[in-house]
């Protein structure tokens, strides 16, 4: 029996599965949702904005150092346990917090480029 949906496609057992761009629009519109900036996240660029106007930077999470870094949030705190990435624990005993400064952040990643034709600066330029 053929469902009138074109959507739908009978298999061998008679129920209707979707095609598969039909389960990846799905999945496409739940990423842009995500993509939304919160109202945390509002709150929080308008501290940054203020705190670089005086002159200082505020620490970041470990959600926004991940998304700073282009890492999994649980692979950053793996790395802030082990040392292998610059960071400062903020919490008691059981378990720990970690805050991290970007320059930090940024001064790490300079260093793990290996390039020798396109060298990072720290102003941005090459030193041509």
């Amino acid at each position: 029996m053929l469902n009138s949906n074109h959507n739908t496609q009978p298999t061998a057992s008679g129920v209707t599965a979707q095609p598969p761009f039909a389960v990846n629009q799905r999945r496409r519109i739940s990423q842009v949702e995500n993509v939304l900036p919160t109202s945390r996240d509002l709150t929080r660029f308008t501290e940054r904005c203020r705190a670089r106007d005086l002159g200082y930077e505020l620490p970041l999470d470990t959600r926004e150092a991940a998304n700073y870094v282009g890492f999994h949030p649980k692979t950053v705190e793996r790395m802030a346990r082990e040392g292998d990435i610059p960071a400062h624990p903020a919490s008691g005993v059981r378990r720990k917090t970690w805050k991290f400064y970007p320059s930090e952040l940024d001064a790490w990643l300079r260093a793990k480029v290996n390039s020798h034709r396109h060298p990072c600066s720290p102003n941005g330029k090459d030193a041509n």
